[in-house]
């Protein structure tokens, strides 16, 4: 595919985040300090704004379900040093999809 990669930066309140973007992945490192649904929308939709082709599979809702579980996850002390991150792959298994959807109905709305 060889598009658009490098590394993006958000400012955070106290901190800045660091997303590394390659054809096939959209990675968020210590995505858990994003606590607000709101502000991971934001990050998505800018995301999604600049590196286009990842519109082809994923979405916005999609994504921040993803990130979602992801947090839920790190504060259950469950697989911190992998949940700490959130990969957005390019080509989301289905199943995965669903599984993220499914997990995070049951997850309260971060403000």
């Amino acid at each position: 595919m060889n598009l658009i990669s490098g590394i993006t930066y958000y400012r955070l309140e106290n901190d800045t985040i660091e997303c590394t973007i390659t054809d096939e992945n959209i990675n968020i490192k210590d995505s858990y300090l994003v606590m607000s649904d709101d502000k991971k929308l934001e990050i998505i939709d800018d995301l999604l704004k600049t590196f286009i082709w990842f519109k082809e599979h994923r979405t916005s809702k999609d994504m921040l379900n993803e990130w979602r579980v992801h947090n839920q996850l790190y504060k259950l002390n469950i697989k911190k040093e992998h949940t700490k991150s959130v990969d957005f792959e390019y080509k989301q298994n289905i199943f995965m999809k669903f599984l993220y959807w499914l997990i995070s109905r049951f997850i309260k709305r971060d403000v």
